[in-house]
């Protein structure tokens, strides 16, 4: 990677030939992350040429996409450097069949300045992410939906991507808009760190505007 940036997506299209994907594991690193994109895949004609469209995010946004093995996840570099050495290792641990990568395309998504607002959108039954580092003196962490066509579940987590389950703080916005505000009298109470925002369209059969 040659330009600074915070990630904010990571979509990686891997062309592999070879006669047994099955002997085949894929290890994806940058700095101190990674995660596996194939582990030892079993197919049913294991000998030819594959294209493997890898996106862990749930946007839904690519077509025929799949979520990586792992260990290890695509979302793991959510917030860090996308500048610098991305690897990609294949191993092969089996002799006497061969094959090669024939192409590798990494696709790095900068997160925006939050200060200055995002236009976006979200699928049915998908999530957004966003991630801001709170600052150690901060008091109060406020995510502010406008202009909204739809009405959109709002998650906030600290260290990791927020579900449907697990979270720190959510709230249910409804058009035109709304916020929700995590502080340190909240349980848990805001902390210096990362944290992952997340936008959610639930129960409805159209996108929804951000």
């Amino acid at each position: 990677g040659i330009t600074p940036m915070d990630v904010s997506r990571v979509i990686v299209t891997n062309q592999i030939v070879h006669q047994n994907l099955g002997d085949l594991l894929g290890h994806l690193s940058h700095g101190n992350r990674y995660a596996v994109l194939n582990n030892h895949l079993s197919l049913n004609n294991p000998s030819g040429f594959y294209t493997f469209l890898y996106d862990d995010s749930g946007s839904g946004e690519f077509l025929n996409s799949v979520h990586t093995d792992g260990p290890g996840s695509l979302n793991d570099f959510i917030g860090e450097e996308g500048a610098g050495l991305w690897l990609l290792t294949m191993v092969d641990n089996s002799p006497g069949q061969t094959g090669l990568v024939q192409q590798l395309s990494i696709r790095l998504e900068p997160n925006p300045d939050l200060t200055l607002g995002v236009v976006g959108s979200v699928l049915p039954g998908r999530f957004r992410y966003y991630s801001v580092n709170v600052p150690p003196d901060a008091t109060n962490l406020t995510v502010t939906l406008a202009q909204m066509t739809g009405a959109l579940d709002l998650y906030l987590r600290r260290g990791a991507l927020p579900t449907l389950a697990d979270y720190d703080k959510m709230a249910a916005i409804d058009p035109p808009g709304g916020s929700l505000s995590l502080g340190i009298y909240d349980s848990p109470p805001l902390t210096a760190g990362r944290y992952y925002i997340g936008v959610c369209l639930l129960y409805t059969s159209d996108a929804a505007d951000e």
